[in-house]
């Protein structure tokens, strides 16, 4: 920027460092109304900035219709001329030539919306300062607790095709949501977890939309950290990834679900997950080969809600009684000791990691 322009104004060179417009700045424009004098011309326009008496041009670049960005020009020295107004809306042209060329500005048509998700995704934003001031700019209202839902496709080149009228249409089942098409999927950045929309079971309209256009989704953790986006994208993209392996007729995985899943996975960018497990995991999964019994799933099951022997004869199509004789024939089989927390846990883990071979 020129030194001149910084000796002037300060605040522009704040502004470009920071990356976004200053409260100010951008209030001061909406109160003399430029950018909407500027969108009626739909060619550059002047004015005078009240506060500091410096002139600017403001024009605004269109990408298939659709706003994409502004430029402004401020006048130093000398009032500008017919040569400049020209020169501005010629630039126009050409920066939306060249979103043009761009896939992100392809595909994502709400794009301040959507940059401001893409820019949280690629860690752009740094601090939380930043991320409150952009989102107030934008009308968002950022909640103690949120979720992302990310919606993918097994074909890949179909999908960057439909991805836009997925992203308008899912929208509108998830109040609130804010969307940005990201690496061939659609992530959602939700105000509330999934369950706590306001719709009577949005997760029932979800899992309708996606089995009757085959598609698939996944719901991170909540969380209220939206610098931590990436990493909540990325637990989406595991559950997809582990889900879409391990239960292929699922349409909806939630990372929750998958978490052992995924610690198997890194470990076993390590080493082999088998010398990881209890040994009393495989040693179960043979002896159901062997006697054709169900010890595996019942001792599975049993772990993953321990305290609620109801619920869990209920998935089994047991009667409780018939649970409590199982667990008590695994623990002299195999010489279990489950009151231990960590004995639990680990065989629940070993399980998983055994999946996973």
């Amino acid at each position: 920027m020129n030194k001149e322009v910084v000796r002037e104004r300060p605040d522009l060179e704040e502004q470009r460092k920071l990356g976004y417009m200053l409260d100010d700045n951008l209030e001061s424009l909406r109160r003399e109304g430029v950018y909407e004098k500027t969108r009626e011309l739909r060619y550059p326009y002047y004015s005078v900035d009240p506060n500091t008496g410096f002139g600017w041009i403001t024009a605004l670049v269109y990408v298939n219709g659709v706003e994409a960005a502004q430029i402004g020009v401020m006048e130093l020295h000398r009032e500008f001329t017919r040569y400049e107004y020209e020169l501005i809306h010629f630039l126009c042209k050409l920066v939306s030539l060249e979103l043009q060329k761009d896939d992100f500005y392809k595909q994502n048509q709400s794009l301040m919306h959507s940059v401001f998700l893409s820019d949280l995704l690629e860690e752009r934003v740094r601090d939380a300062r930043t991320a409150k001031i952009r989102s107030r700019q934008l009308n968002w209202q950022l909640s103690d607790t949120m979720q992302l839902l990310t919606i993918f496709d097994k074909n890949y080149g179909v999908f960057d095709r439909k991805a836009q009228l997925i992203g308008e249409q899912v929208q509108k089942l998830l109040a609130g949501s804010r969307w940005v098409i990201y690496e061939s999927a659609v992530v959602f950045l939700l105000p509330l977890p999934l369950r706590l929309l306001e719709r009577p079971r949005p997760e029932d309209a979800i899992a309708e939309y996606l089995a009757a256009n085959r598609l698939y989704a996944a719901l991170s953790e909540p969380f209220g950290d939206v610098l931590a986006l990436k990493k909540y994208y990325l637990q989406c993209r595991s559950a997809f990834e582990l889900g879409a392996r391990l239960h292929p007729r699922r349409q909806l995985y939630g990372y929750a679900d998958y978490a052992l899943y995924h610690i198997g996975a890194l470990v076993s960018k390590s080493g082999r997950l088998a010398d990881f497990c209890h040994p009393a995991a495989p040693a179960l999964a043979e002896y159901d080969k062997q006697h054709a019994s169900e010890l595996f799933p019942t001792l599975e099951a049993y772990l993953e809600h321990v305290d609620d022997p109801t619920l869990v004869a209920a998935r089994l199509n047991i009667h409780k009684n018939t649970l409590f004789y199982r667990i008590n024939k695994i623990k002299e089989l195999f010489g279990l000791e489950l009151r231990s927390g960590s004995e639990r846990a680990r065989i629940l883990l070993s399980m998983a990691f055994m999946k996973l071979e």
